[in-house]
C-alpha cells in the first residue's frame, strides 16, 4: 500500500527546507543520503508545482532518517521544522487575511486555523483529519498518517505533525498552546490523535 501513496512535491520540498533551517545544510544532506534520497541534495522537489506528487516513501524516510540520525534530538529538531515549515507557508499568505483573521474571537480563530490545516492536509496528502472540539482541549484525528504507515514503535514519533499544528494555533490566536501526540498509529492505535491545549 505504502508504494499506492503520495503526497504534494511541494510539501516535501517546504519541510526539507525547514529540516535545512534547523540542521544546517550539511545535517539535511545527511538525512537526505541516510533516507537514500541522494538525488534530493543538489535537485530539491519544486516548491511551485502544487499538482506534482511524489512517493509517499520518501516523506516517511526522511522523517525516519532524521531519527536515526539525531537521536532523541530530533524530536525537537522536528517539532521545529514542523512550526518553521508553517511560518514559511504563512509568508505567502495575504496581509488582508491575517488582519482580517485578529478581528474574530479567539475560538474561532483556532478553529478557523484548524480547518486551514484539515484542507491543506487533505490537499497535500488526499486524507482529511477529524476535530473534535471539547471543553477545554481539541483533537486532531489523523487516520492513515502517511508518516506512521508500516511502522512500528512504543511511543509516538509524529513530532513534525506536532510542531506545524503548534504553529498554526498559535498564528491564528497570539496565544501558547501545548500540542501532545496522545494516540499515535505506529503504537498500533485507529489514528494518530494530537491533544491541543490553551496554556
Amino acid at each position: 500500500m505504502s508504494e499506492e501513496r503520495e503526497i504534494q512535491a511541494a510539501a516535501v520540498r517546504t519541510m526539507l527546507d525547514s529540516i535545512e533551517d534547523v540542521a544546517g545544510t550539511k545535517g539535511k544532506d545527511m538525512v537526505l543520503r541516510h533516507a537514500g534520497l541522494e538525488q534530493y541534495i543538489d535537485n530539491p522537489p519544486p516548491i511551485d508545482q502544487n499538482d506534482l506528487f511524489l512517493p509517499n516513501d520518501h516523506y516517511r524516510a526522511v522523517c525516519k532518517a532524521m531519527a536515526e540520525v539525531f537521536g532523541k534530538g530530533s524530536r525537537v529538531l522536528l517539532i521545529y521544522a514542523g512550526e518553521g515549515t508553517i511560518y514559511r507557508s504563512l509568508e505567502a499568505v495575504p496581509g488582508t487575511f491575517s488582519s482580517a483573521m485578529k478581528f474574530l474571537p479567539g475560538g474561532l480563530r483556532r478553529k478557523a486555523a484548524l480547518k486551514i490545516a484539515q484542507v491543506s492536509t487533505k490537499r497535500i496528502t488526499g486524507i482529511s483529519p477529524k476535530i473534535d472540539y471539547q471543553k477545554d482541549r481539541i483533537l486532531y484525528r489523523y487516520y492513515n498518517c502517511p508518516f506512521c504507515e508500516g511502522l512500528e514503535s512504543d511511543t509516538p514519533i509524529c513530532f513534525y505533525d506536532v510542531g506545524i499544528l503548534k504553529a498554526f494555533v498559535e498564528w491564528a490566536t497570539g496565544k501558547q498552546h501545548k500540542v501532545t501526540e496522545i494516540e499515535c498509529s505506529a503504537m498500533g492505535a485507529e489514528a494518530c490523535v494530537y491533544e491541543i491545549v490553551e496554556l
